[in-house]
């Protein structure tokens, strides 16, 4: 997989030049010391809040998987073949599962 990184960026330099790479580099230099420096001052505050309050965010987050798993299914509802035959739904949401367990297992 590297290999083809490689060849990518040895064609994208001799399309740009060195002019644009050294800009790209800088900018992507910079962006990494913007995150980390950002990251000192908030990961503590982050931190704390997570420690003084764990049932809100616990709450907050069963919430929005509720909410989510609620939104698909009314979605999935409106369409009649679908709420008439929820196999198709269960075969789709397994089709779904095999797939990126597969791609996965490729990719990875």
């Amino acid at each position: 997989m590297k290999p083809a990184f490689i060849n990518l960026g040895r064609r994208i330099k001799r399309f740009f030049g060195g002019d644009v790479l050294t800009t790209l580099e800088t900018v992507q230099t910079k962006t990494i010391a913007v995150t980390k420096t950002v990251d000192g001052y908030v990961m503590p505050v982050r931190e704390t809040i997570f420690k003084r309050f764990p049932v809100l965010f616990s709450l907050l987050v069963t919430f929005g998987v509720s909410a989510t798993f609620l939104g698909i299914e009314q979605v999935l509802l409106q369409y009649e073949l679908l709420r008439d035959r929820p196999e198709l739904i269960l075969l789709a949401g397994i089709t779904v599962l095999v797939f990126t367990g597969r791609l996965y297992k490729k990719l990875g």
